[in-house]
């Protein structure tokens, strides 16, 4: 409910926004991915410990990189910027949104972190796997 609500007012607040409508359109896609990945950084937020000190703007940034969180944004800074928004709204500091440059920044950390795991898993199962006579 909280994440609906949060979604309607950043939706508003969207629409009253001068642009064309293919931009709106576009706005309006990336706040329903933004309403969708919100339950998983709130759940992530709230179940798993955080240093203290870090601002919810950070631990935005880290929750790419820590929780897949960049999978969940489809790596689309739009998406990522209507998040923001989003969870703002349900009481998390994360505005202003964190830079384009930020976010590509911890995307690419994101990344490494998947290929790294990807292959400490083949090796596993390669070194697992029945060998050939």
């Amino acid at each position: 409910m909280e994440i609906e609500f949060a979604g309607i007012q950043v939706a508003n607040e969207r629409l009253t926004q001068p642009s064309t409508l293919d931009e709106k359109a576009k706005a309006l896609r990336d706040l329903e991915v933004a309403k969708a990945v919100a339950r998983k950084f709130d759940y992530w937020m709230r179940n798993y410990n955080h240093p203290p000190g870090k601002s919810h703007r950070d631990e935005l940034l880290d929750w790419l990189v820590a929780d897949r969180g960049a999978r969940y944004v489809s790596r689309d800074y739009g998406v990522f910027k209507a998040l923001a928004e989003v969870v703002e709204k349900m009481g998390y500091d994360t505005i202003p949104a964190p830079s384009e440059g930020e976010f590509m920044v911890k995307v690419a950390e994101a990344d490494e972190r998947e290929e790294y795991h990807r292959a400490r898993e083949q090796r596993a199962a390669a070194d697992g796997a029945p060998r050939r006579r």
